[in-house]
C-alpha cells in the first residue's frame, strides 16, 4: 500500500467529494441489503443469511475504539475536521456491515467523565453503532488486553483488525501495536482516526496533522499498513470487481483470481478460489456478495 503522505492529508479535501460518493453507494447496500438485492436470482432469508455467515470463514474484525461521549466533555475537545472523521468512520463501518465482519466498539472507562457513572460512555450520536453489535470496556490504552476482547477475536478465529477510532495517537496506536505483537494483522485507517491538538515538551502546539502524521510514520509496515478509507475500501486492485475476499475479509491473492458473470473477482487463497469455481451454486454467499457488487457498479437493481 502506498505510504499516507503529507499532501495527501492535508488536501484531503480534494479527494473527499469523490470518497463520499463512491462510499454512500456502499452505506446505501449496506443499510438497504434487502431492498437491493431482492430483484437478484440468489436470495437468503435473514435467519439463514444469519447462521451461515456465522459459521463462514470470516476472520477479520473491525475495531470502532473510544468513540463515546466522553471526549465530548473534556476541555481539549474540537470539531476541528471532526466532519471528514465523521464521513470515513462511518463508511468503514457501512464498508464492514457489507461484507460480513464483526463490528465490534470498545469504550475506555476511567474515572470523571470516563466513568460509567457519568453517563457519558456512551456512543457519540453520529456512529453508526447497531443493536448486536459487540461492545467491550477496557481500562488501558489498548483494546485487547484486559477487555476480554482478545480471547473473544480468538476463539472465533479471527486474525485480521481494522483499527479505527479516537484517539489516533493513543488508544488507537497502542492497540495496533498491541494487535501486532500478538500476531494479529493490523490495517490502520489513518482517517477513520480523530485526535487533537497538543503541546511538546516545550510548549509549543502540534497541530492533530502532525500528530496523524507521526503515527503514520512510526506503525507504517512495522506494526500495521496504514492507509485511507479510499485507498482501503474503494479501490479494487488488478482490475478485479472486488478488493477483499468474501470468506475471510483479508486482500486477494494473485493466484487465486476467477471469473464471475463477464468480471473478475478475487480470493485470499486458492483453496477458496478453487471452491467457488468447482460449485458456484453451492457458493450463494460469495455470489450474493458479488452480485451487490456488480448492481453497485453497473448501477443496475436486477441481474439476468
Amino acid at each position: 500500500m502506498n505510504f499516507v503522505s503529507e499532501a495527501a492529508l492535508v488536501h484531503l479535501e480534494i479527494v473527499l467529494p469523490k470518497m463520499r460518493s463512491m462510499a454512500d453507494s456502499v452505506r446505501s447496500l449496506s443499510r438497504q441489503w434487502w431492498s437491493d438485492c431482492g430483484d437478484l436470482t440468489i436470495m437468503t432469508s435473514p435467519e439463514t443469511q444469519e447462521t451461515e455467515m456465522s459459521n463462514s470463514t470470516i476472520n477479520t474484525a473491525l475495531l470502532v475504539i473510544d468513540v463515546q461521549r466522553s471526549f465530548e466533555e473534556m476541555p481539549f475537545w474540537s470539531e476541528d475536521s471532526l466532519q471528514d472523521y465523521q464521513f470515513a468512520q462511518n463508511a468503514l463501518i457501512a464498508h464492514a456491515r457489507a461484507l460480513g465482519w464483526p463490528v465490534v466498539f470498545v469504550y475506555h472507562t476511567g474515572r470523571g467523565v470516563f466513568s460509567i457513572d457519568s453517563g457519558f460512555v456512551e456512543p457519540m450520536d453520529w456512529v453508526d453503532r447497531q443493536a448486536g453489535d459487540p461492545v467491550f470496556y477496557k481500562r488501558v490504552h489498548n483494546a485487547l488486553s484486559e477487555s476480554g476482547l482478545q480471547p473473544w477475536l480468538v476463539q472465533r478465529g479471527i486474525s485480521h483488525l481494522v483499527v479505527s477510532g479516537i484517539r489516533t495517537e493513543q488508544c488507537c496506536e497502542t492497540t495496533a501495536r498491541f494487535a501486532s505483537d500478538a500476531g494479529f494483522e493490523v490495517d490502520f485507517i489513518l482517517d477513520a482516526t480523530h485526535t487533537f491538538a497538543m503541546s511538546n515538551a516545550a510548549g509549543d502546539p502540534v497541530p492533530a496533522i502532525d500528530i496523524k502524521l507521526h503515527t503514520a510514520t512510526v506503525l507504517q509496515h512495522r506494526f500495521a499498513v496504514v492507509q485511507t478509507f479510499d485507498n482501503f475500501a474503494l479501490v479494487p486492485e488488478r482490475g478485479t470487481l472486488n478488493r477483499h475476499c468474501p470468506r475471510s475479509g483479508k486482500m486477494l491473492a494473485s493466484d487465486s483470481l476467477t471469473e464471475y458473470r463477464g468480471y473478475q473477482v478475487g480470493f485470499c487463497n486458492s483453496h477458496c478460489s478453487s471452491g467457488f469455481t468447482s460449485d458456484p451454486v453451492a457458493s450463494h454467499l460469495d455470489r450474493l456478495y458479488f452480485d451487490r457488487l456488480i448492481v453497485q457498479q453497473a448501477g443496475v437493481r436486477s441481474l439476468p
